[in-house]
């Protein structure tokens, strides 16, 4: 077994770069093949399920550079052909292309995805969110391989048996085309859901109404707020801070109370502008940046 050594007793000191949160990285790069043009992704962390989206990518005839943590996916030549099965297995998050080719065209033909071995983890609740949007789901038990198909994919609710963030994502990407509105019940909430969300939010076919946008503004001028009052806490001018913080933190009590509470993750199909949010800005309905702070 590969194993690190550490000789400690002596003091740690210089400068690191942190890569970018892996879970949206590997969500956010298919998540990229439903835009209609150019997205650039950055901070993308130096892991080998990187190099395993991108040669998905290639197999899917997508146009991309990659440079110093930086990609540049450009799906305007996306071609819905088979993954194959060495591709597949290399990463979990291979399945995700599932949910994003069934938007796209309606059909995807995938292997079982791969991954870490840390005991069974089926899709099956993938697999009844595409159901239930309308898709029809083979399974060819000698080779592993899914065929999912649709004539249409039409909003519903769907309920989660638990919150699986993989479920959730994929569910997300499979109803960003569908026609009307799809809610998820008992949805997961991770830092990565929210990206994916940030992310469909200025795409023209989708908008996520989710209270993610205000919570991050709120959370951002607190912020503020605490730092001018940092500046000046040895003096008496902070009184008038100190009170406009005192009434922010209690929104904020309330509007996280209301947010955290709720189970569902709304989908609709209408255009929408800008999110509040930092994290992702977007440029325009065709083109998107992605930060992963």
């Amino acid at each position: 077994m590969k194993y690190i050594k550490i000789n400690g007793g002596k003091p740690l000191q210089g400068e690191i770069s942190i890569g970018g949160a892996k879970n949206s990285a590997v969500a956010l790069i298919p998540a990229a093949l439903l835009a209609n043009g150019k997205c650039r992704i950055e901070k993308i962390p130096d892991i080998s399920d990187k190099d395993a989206l991108f040669d998905i990518l290639k197999v899917l005839n997508v146009d991309f550079k990659f440079n110093d943590k930086e990609v540049i996916i450009d799906p305007t030549n996306l071609k819905n052909v088979l993954i194959p099965e060495d591709l597949s297995n290399k990463l979990r998050a291979s399945y995700y292309f599932m949910g994003v080719l069934l938007a796209k065209f309606k059909k995807v033909e995938i292997f079982f995805p791969g991954g870490c071995n840390i005991g069974q983890r089926p899709i099956d609740l993938h697999l009844k969110g595409f159901e239930a949007l309308g898709a029809k789901i083979s399974h060819d038990e000698d080779t592993h391989k899914y065929t999912l198909e649709a004539k249409n994919l039409k909003g519903t609710r769907i309920n989660l048996d638990f919150a699986s963030v993989g479920a959730t994502i994929n569910i997300m990407f499979a109803a960003s085309m569908a026609e009307g509105i799809t809610t998820i019940s008992n949805a997961a909430k991770e830092i990565e859901i929210i990206n994916i969300a940030q992310f469909f939010s200025d795409l023209p076919f989708a908008i996520i109404s989710t209270n993610y946008g205000i919570f991050n503004l709120w959370i951002s001028f607190t912020l503020i707020l605490i730092a001018i009052a940092l500046m000046y806490k040895n003096t008496r001018k902070p009184l008038r801070i100190t009170i406009l913080l005192s009434i922010n933190l209690s929104l904020i009590s309330v509007i996280s109370y209301q947010f955290l509470k709720s189970d569902d993750i709304v989908f609709s199909i209408i255009p929408c502008k800008n999110s509040f949010c930092g994290i992702i800005s977007l440029r325009d309905k065709k083109s998107a940046i992605i930060n992963l702070n």
